[in-house]
C-alpha cells in the first residue's frame, strides 16, 4: 500500500533527526508537516517586477494594505494573515518588531529600504479580509529581475514556502526569459497555478485576445499540459478580479488537501536532494588533509574566544546604561525634593510612591531591554558561528533562532506592585525623617534592583555564549571525527551516514515517480 505524503514527510522527520548535519532540512520538514496536519494553505503572487503584484493583492483583500508606485516597491516579502489590523516585521536575527500601518512602506519599500539594509527577513500583517477567513495566507513577494538583486533572491527564495501560486504577466510586455526562469522553478514546488494577465484596460479586445492566445500555448508548453486557465483582469479598476477571487474561494473550500499534498510532495523531494547534496559537502569535508583540519579548528577556536570576549564587552555596556539611569534618577529627585514639604509626612509619602513607581517602571524597561538584547545577540552569535563553519569547512550548521517580538511600551515587570509595596512598607518608613535619606532610600532600592537583575542577565547570557560555542565545537569534532581514535565509532557513524543517503536517494526516487505521475494544476 502506498504510503501518503503526510507518512513520507514523517519517515524524513525520522530519519533527518538522527544526523545533525541536515538540521535546517529538518526544520523545513517539520514545517511541512504542520502544514499537512493544520491544512494551512500559502498562496504567494509571483512574478517580474512592475506586473502588478501589490495593486492585485490589494484588490483581492478589498483594502490598501501594501504601498504601490511607478517604480520597483516592495522590497521584502510580506505574509498577510486574517486577524485584527496589525503588522510586524521580522528581521533575520530573529526581532519582531510590531510596526503602525503608516511605518510599513518604511520596512518594505525599496526607496525606504534600498537593497534591504535593515536586514528584514519578511513582514506579516492581518487583516478582516473575507477572503482570508478560511485560514488562507497571502503573500506578496519582491518582484525579479529589477537591478536589485536581493528583490529577486527574496523572490526565488520564498516560491520555495509556497503551496499555490498566481504567477502575474501584464499585457504591455511578452513573456520574458526571466518569467520563464522563475516560472519553472516556482513550477517545482507549488501544486497549483493561477495564470492572472494584468492591465487588460490599457489594449483592445482584439490586442487582447491575441495576447491570450500567446500566453496560453506558451504556458501550456512550459508547465507541460494540455491546458490552462488565465484570468485577464485590471488589478488597478478592478475589471476581470471575479472569476480569479472565486477560483481560489472555491479551491480553499473544496481542495486544500489535495494542493498541500502535491506541494509538499514536491518541496519534500527537493529537500531530499538538499540534503544529499550537504551530505556530499560533509564527505568533501571529512576528507580534508589533517593538517588543513588541525588548522580550521584552531581558527574556529580563536573565533570562539573573540565571541565570548565581545559578549563581556556587551554586559559591561549594559552595565554602564543602568549606571547612567541611575544618576540620571539621582537629578531629577534632587531638583524636585526642593519642592517637597517635608513637614507634610503624607504628602511626602504621597510623592515618593509616585516617583518610586515611574522609576521602577523605567528601571525595569531596561532590565527587559537588555533582556531582548541579550537574546538578539545570541541569534547573531549562532548566525556568525554557522557562517564560520561554512567559510572553513565547506559544509552547512544550521542553528534555531529565538523568534523575539520586541516591546513597544514601557515594561514593568510581573511583580511590580509588590514591589512598590514592599518599598513604601518597609523601606520608605524609616527613610521619612529627612530629605537625604528618603532619596537615598530610593536610590538604592533601585540600584540593587537594577544591580541584581542585570548581573544575573549578563552573567546567564556568559553562559549560554559559553554554551553555543562548546556545543559547536562539540558537534563538530562528533561529525568530523576530529580525533576520534576509537575505530568502532568511525566506522559506526559511517555506515549509519551510508544507510541514511540509501535512504534519502529511495526516498527521492520514490518522489520522483509520482511527480511525474502528476501535472501541476
Amino acid at each position: 500500500m502506498d504510503r501518503s505524503i503526510l507518512q513520507q514527510v514523517c519517515e524524513a522527520e525520522a530519519l533527518l533527526s538522527a544526523s545533525q548535519l541536515c538540521n535546517a532540512e529538518e526544520a523545513q520538514i517539520a514545517a511541512l508537516r504542520e502544514k499537512l496536519t493544520h491544512r494551512r494553505l500559502t498562496v504567494s503572487v509571483i512574478g517580474q517586477f512592475k506586473r502588478g503584484k501589490s495593486t492585485l493583492v490589494n484588490a483581492l483583500l478589498g483594502q490598501e494594505l501594501l504601498p504601490t508606485g511607478i517604480i520597483p516597491v516592495t522590497a521584502a516579502v510580506t505574509l498577510i494573515q486574517y486577524g485584527e489590523p496589525a503588522a510586524s516585521v521580522h528581521f533575520k536575527n530573529g526581532k519582531i518588531q510590531p510596526v503602525s500601518s503608516s511605518e510599513l512602506s518604511d520596512y518594505i519599500s525599496e526607496q525606504t529600504n534600498p537593497d534591504n539594509q535593515l536586514g528584514i527577513s519578511h513582514v506579516t500583517l492581518s487583516a478582516l479580509s473575507p477572503f482570508l477567513k478560511d485560514g488562507l495566507t497571502f503573500v506578496d513577494t519582491p518582484g525579479v529581475g529589477s537591478i536589485h538583486k536581493h528583490n529577486s533572491e527574496a523572490a526565488y527564495a520564498f516560491v520555495r514556502e509556497s503551496d499555490a501560486v498566481i504567477f502575474l504577466l501584464s499585457v504591455d510586455s511578452p513573456i520574458n526569459e526571466i518569467e520563464i526562469d522563475f516560472l519553472r522553478s516556482a513550477k517545482e514546488y507549488a501544486g497549483k497555478f493561477y495564470f492572472a494577465v494584468n492591465k487588460i484596460d490599457v489594449v483592445s479586445e482584439a490586442e487582447l485576445a491575441s495576447y491570450l492566445d500567446y500566453c496560453r500555448k506558451l504556458l501550456c508548453s512550459l508547465m507541460e499540459v494540455d491546458s490552462v486557465m488565465l484570468f485577464p483582469l485590471s488589478a488597478r479598476t478592478g475589471d476581470g478580479l471575479a472569476p480569479l477571487r472565486q477560483a481560489i474561494s472555491v479551491d480553499c473550500a473544496a481542495a486544500v488537501l489535495p494542493i498541500l499534498e502535491e506541494s509538499s510532495r514536491r518541496k519534500l523531494k527537493n529537500i531530499a536532494s538538499d540534503c544529499l547534496g550537504q551530505l556530499d559537502l560533509y564527505w568533501k569535508a571529512l576528507n580534508m588533509p589533517i593538517s588543513r583540519f588541525h588548522n580550521r579548528f584552531a581558527k574556529m577556536e580563536t573565533e570562539f574566544r573573540q565571541l565570548q570576549e565581545r559578549g563581556m564587552e556587551d554586559a559591561a555596556r549594559w552595565k554602564a546604561q543602568s549606571q547612567q539611569l541611575l544618576q540620571t534618577f539621582a537629578q531629577q529627585l534632587q531638583e524636585q525634593s526642593e519642592r517637597w514639604d517635608f513637614d507634610d509626612e503624607e504628602l511626602l509619602r504621597m510623592q515618593l510612591s509616585r516617583i518610586y513607581d515611574r522609576q521602577l517602571t523605567a528601571a525595569e524597561t531596561l532590565v527587559h531591554s537588555v533582556c531582548e538584547q541579550l537574546t538578539l545577540r545570541e541569534n547573531e552569535l549562532k548566525q556568525q558561528l554557522s557562517t564560520s563553519v561554512t567559510d572553513l569547512f565547506g559544509m552547512e550548521y544550521h542553528y534555531h533562532l529565538t523568534q523575539l517580538t520586541m516591546a513597544t511600551e514601557e515594561m514593568p515587570s510581573d511583580n511590580h506592585q509588590q514591589r512598590v509595596e514592599n518599598f513604601l512598607n518597609h523601606q520608605l518608613p524609616q527613610a521619612l525623617d529627612c530629605k537625604t535619606s528618603a532619596i537615598a532610600a530610593v536610590l538604592e532600592n533601585l540600584q540593587s534592583l537594577l544591580y541584581e537583575e542585570l548581573t544575573q542577565l549578563c552573567s546567564t547570557f556568559s553562559e549560554h555564549t559559553e554554551a553555543v560555542c562548546g556545543q559547536l565545537a562539540q558537534t563538530l569534532n562528533t561529525i568530523l571525527l576530529y580525533r576520534e581514535e576509537d575505530t568502532y565509532t568511525v566506522a559506526k557513524r559511517i555506515d549509519d551516514l551510508n544507510k541514511q543517503i540509501r535512504h534519502l536517494k529511495q526516498l527521492r526516487q520514490e518522489l520522483q515517480i509520482e511527480h511525474e505521475e502528476e501535472k501541476p494544476c
